[in-house]
């Protein structure tokens, strides 16, 4: 049985990294949890307090501006039972049936 849900992290590309690093953590008072290369040669900047963050992205290219809903990258929930979530309808089917998608990797990431 799963007794909460809750959002772990969000992932937003943005452009300009230390910028956005900066603005998140003078707005929301936040510091540097982790930064580090990311997928596809891009670099990653978690900020956040201990129990929740951002993680921006960057594929260190040029852009003048992403469309609209284009920087939100994806929202990883934390479970206290994975195997639990998925049994009772947070797993695959339901994540298809909301056009979402699941990677093999991000299942194999998931903390147990």
């Amino acid at each position: 049985m799963i007794s909460q849900i809750r959002i772990e992290h969000v992932n937003l590309t943005v452009s300009d990294i230390e910028r956005s690093a900066a603005l998140f953590e003078k707005l929301l008072g936040w510091r540097e949890r982790w930064r580090g290369p990311a997928l596809g040669g891009g670099e990653s900047i978690h900020v956040g307090d201990d129990q929740v963050y951002l993680a921006l992205y960057t594929d260190r290219l040029r852009h003048e501006r992403f469309p609209k809903g284009a920087p939100l990258n994806h929202v990883g929930l934390q479970v206290d039972d994975l195997d639990a979530a998925e049994r009772v309808g947070l797993g695959r089917d339901r994540v298809r049936a909301c056009q979402l998608r699941v990677s093999q990797a991000d299942r194999l990431k998931a903390p147990r």
